[in-house]
C-alpha cells in the first residue's frame, strides 16, 4: 500500500497493518516522532499541496493507494495514472459525530478492516470510539440551552486578518464542540447549515456582539502536536486572540477562556473524539470531574501500537488543563516552568 495522509497512517497502525505500507507522502515523512517507522517508507511526493509522484508509486508495485481526496474527479484521475493500482477513499474524512454508527467514517474503518483481513481490529476500534461518543453525549444531551456556553469555534487568526472564520455544522471541529456541550455562536446563520460549506466568514463586530464565553481555535500549523514540545507557536496563537483590540471586552478574553487546539484533533482518525474529550473537560469541568482527557488520548495511541508518553511530549491544548496534579494537553514539566 501507499498511504496519503496522517489519518490513514493512524488507521493502518490501529489495524496492525503498517508492514504492508511501501510508500508515503509528505504529511507522514515530515512527522517523524508521530510516525517513527512509516516516515521512513519510500517518499512518493507532496500532496498537501500538490500531486503524488505517480512514477514512484508504480515503481513500488503498490496494489492499493489510500487517498485523502474525497473528490471523485481527483480519485478518477489517479486511477487513470495508476493502472493496476486500486485507488481507495475510505471515507474517514466524514466522521459525523452526530451519527457515528451510520457515518462514512465507521463504514470506511470496517471496509478497510475487511480489505486488510483485520476485521477484528476494526471492530474493536469502532466499539472503542462509539463508546466514548456515547459516554460524552450521555452527559451533555440533558443540558438546557442556557447551560451550554457560547463558543466561537474557528481557525487561527492571521495578524493582517480583518475577519474571523467560524466552522459550520458539518465540520468536525464544530461537531466536537456540540458534542462537548457547547453552543456555536454561528449556528443561527444561514451559511451554518449550507451544504458543502465548512466555514463562514464573520465580521469582527458581529463576533463581539455575540460575546462568546469560550474561544476554541484550530491551529493547523506544522509540525504537528506529536512532533512539537515547544509551546511557542500555540502561545502565539492564543496571544493573537487575547490581544485583538476589538475582543478586549468579550467574555472569553476577560476570563482567559481562549484555547488553542492542535489541528490534529480535527484531522486525525479519532474522528474528533479526542478533541471533544478535551473540550468537554474545559466547558463542563463539574460534569466531567472524573474524566481525564489525557488518559483517553493515551488509550488512542495504545490502540495504534504507538509508544509515546503524553506526560513527556506533545503540544495539543493551550493553555493546558490541570488534572490530578498534572497537565493535560502539554508535557507535565511545564507545570514547574521547565
Amino acid at each position: 500500500m501507499v498511504i496519503y495522509y496522517m489519518d490513514s497512517a493512524e488507521l493502518i497502525r490501529i489495524l496492525d497493518a503498517k508492514n504492508k505500507v511501501v510508500g508515503v507522502t509528505n504529511g507522514i515523512t515530515q512527522n517523524e516522532n508521530q510516525f517513527p517507522e512509516l516516515s521512513k517508507r519510500s517518499f512518493v511526493g507532496k500532496v498537501c499541496p500538490g500531486e503524488p509522484d505517480y512514477e514512484a508509486i508504480l515503481e513500488l508495485h503498490a496494489d492499493v493507494l489510500l487517498t485523502f481526496y474525497y473528490n471523485e474527479a481527483e480519485t478518477e484521475k489517479m486511477r487513470e495514472k495508476l493502472p493496476g493500482v486500486a485507488v481507495i477513499f475510505s471515507g474517514i474524512y466524514y466522521p459525523d459525530l452526530s451519527d457515528p454508527e451510520g457515518s462514512r467514517f465507521t463504514d470506511g474503518v470496517r471496509k478497510l478492516g475487511y480489505i486488510l483481513d483485520r476485521e477484528n481490529e476494526a471492530e474493536e476500534y469502532v466499539k472503542w470510539r462509539i463508546g466514548w461518543i456515547d459516554e460524552i453525549k450521555s452527559r451533555t444531551e440533558g443540558l438546557s440551552e442556557d447551560e451550554k456556553p457560547r463558543v466561537f469555534a474557528g481557525g487561527r487568526l492571521k495578524p493582517e486578518s480583518s475577519t474571523y472564520r467560524a466552522y459550520t455544522k458539518i465540520d468536525t471541529f464544530t461537531q466536537m464542540c456540540t458534542m462537548a456541550g457547547g453552543k456555536n455562536i454561528a449556528e443561527d446563520l444561514p451559511e451554518f447549515v449550507q451544504h458543502g460549506m465548512y466555514y463562514v466568514t464573520l465580521d469582527p463586530e458581529w463576533v463581539v456582539e455575540q460575546d462568546p464565553e469560550f474561544i476554541f481555535a484550530h491551529d493547523a500549523r506544522t509540525p504537528y502536536g506529536y512532533d512539537m514540545d515547544d509551546l511557542t507557536t500555540m502561545k502565539e496563537e492564543s496571544d493573537a486572540f487575547m490581544n485583538r483590540p476589538e475582543l478586549v471586552n468579550v467574555a472569553a478574553v476577560k476570563t482567559g477562556n481562549v484555547y488553542i487546539l492542535n489541528g490534529i484533533f480535527r484531522n486525525d482518525v479519532s474522528g474528533g473524539v479526542i478533541g471533544a474529550v478535551y473540550m468537554a473537560k474545559i466547558l463542563h469541568p463539574d460534569l466531567f470531574e472524573d474524566l481525564d482527557p489525557e488518559t483517553i488520548h493515551q488509550e488512542y495511541l495504545t490502540m495504534q501500537h504507538f509508544d509515546y508518553d503524553l506526560d513527556e511530549h506533545g503540544t495539543f491544548v493551550y493553555p493546558p488543563i490541570e488534572v490530578n496534579g498534572g497537565l493535560a494537553g502539554i508535557p507535565d514539566r511545564y507545570r514547574d516552568g521547565t
